[in-house]
């Protein structure tokens, strides 16, 4: 039964017609204490609440395009449907989203492009149990963007959503969910072709090592001399060593692996051809990495060096020796930034073109003081 939810149509007609509407009913029977509004305005349906959907129409039937669990971040300004406006805007009840939903529970909408849980004020999405639904990238092939943030999901990251091949995925972002746990997949180098934002943080018990991201992030050939990929694993409770071939051949612009606990060296292959030629950051801050900077870690900046400076934050490791002297040779243009400290036993002088940093107070990027480093 679907509860407190209204069918609003000029023509008095149903709403959702037979493509998507028992489903969308079915899933809505999963939360007892959800209500919202339905309207049907030039082909397009909606429903606003705590769950809201948007839909498209093709003359016959509407199909259900965007789901969403939790309160929309504002109401919209009510001008109509197409800016996104809900005008049936409401606050959830704090237990709305107090059900475990089993893989056999979600909804299979061949036509969705967006999937969202959002953990808005009040919303209590942090309630919501089950596992991610692995199958996501068969029931709906067009997915192209996935959040979600602050929801009680649990288990495994699905090893379905980093094998497709032809799935256009976009954007995965995970954040703050604390239940889920286990090995992030690698990426294989022909899956997810289209993946340009991946990040996942503050799940601290899901372990595991650094996955390979593969050729992500190719870059789009009318602009060659741009990145597209940015990846942010952090505060995964991540351990082992950073993987030598981590996105050999692909283009990641931003990496991120922040409050892990890696360990081992820098890998040497990360400075040579093929592999972080596109990088314009790079934050391996507060986790246990040890040895010195290699020296072909210098090659990245030939290929940023003529676009923009380079942010390497190394600070709260266990690193020694001195930055190499061919980091500023590499950049004529821009200066790069290093973040040194706290932590590490850095020695010897900034090489040219080149600000060694302190990280200060709880931000890893804006608060710095410049470094003075010991001799060698």
């Amino acid at each position: 039964m679907l509860l407190g939810v209204a069918y609003v149509s000029a023509q008095s007609e149903p709403l959702i017609a037979d493509v998507d509407g028992m489903e969308l009913q079915a899933f809505f029977g999963k939360f007892p204490k959800i209500n919202g509004t339905v309207y049907l305005e030039g082909g397009i349906c909606e429903i606003c609440g705590c769950i809201t959907t948007f839909c498209r129409s093709d003359g016959n039937s509407s199909y259900v395009t965007s789901l969403q669990l939790g309160r929309r971040d504002s109401p919209g300004n009510g001008t109509g449907l197409g800016d996104g406006g809900c005008r049936g805007y409401m606050d959830c009840p704090k237990d709305s989203f107090n059900v475990t939903l089993e893989e056999s529970d979600w909804p299979e909408f061949q036509y969705l492009t967006e999937f969202r849980i959002t953990n808005g004020l009040g919303t209590g999405t942090e309630l919501l149990r089950g596992p991610l639904p692995t199958q996501l990238p068969l029931v709906s092939p067009y997915l192209s963007y996935i959040q979600v943030y602050g929801s009680g999901l649990q288990g495994a990251v699905p090893s379905t959503w980093f094998a497709s091949r032809v799935w256009p995925l976009g954007t995965l972002q995970l954040f703050d969910n604390p239940n889920l746990r286990g090995q992030l997949p690698n990426i294989a180098d022909d899956a997810l072709p289209h993946l340009a934002e991946l990040t996942i943080k503050d799940s601290p018990l899901m372990g595991g090592t650094v996955p390979s991201v593969g050729k992500l992030g190719l870059p789009d050939p009318r602009r060659p001399d741009q990145a597209t990929a940015s990846v942010l694993l952090v505060n995964l409770g991540l351990t082992g060593t950073l993987p030598a071939d981590f996105a050999s051949g692909g283009a990641v612009s931003s990496l991120d692996l922040t409050n892990n606990s890696v360990t081992g060296t820098l890998p040497a292959s990360w400075g040579e051809a093929g592999h972080f030629g596109f990088i314009r950051q790079m934050i391996l801050a507060n986790n246990s990495l040890q040895g010195t900077v290699p020296k072909s870690w210098s090659q990245i900046l030939k290929t940023t060096g003529t676009n923009g400076a380079l942010t390497l934050h190394l600070a709260g490791n266990k690193l020694e020796g001195s930055i190499p002297a061919s980091f500023g040779a590499s950049n004529r243009y821009f200066a790069n930034n290093v973040f040194v400290r706290p932590g590490n036993s850095f020695c010897g002088r900034a090489p040219n073109n080149t600000l060694l940093l302190i990280a200060q107070g709880n931000s890893l990027y804006n608060d710095e003081v410049n470094a003075t480093l010991p001799a060698c």
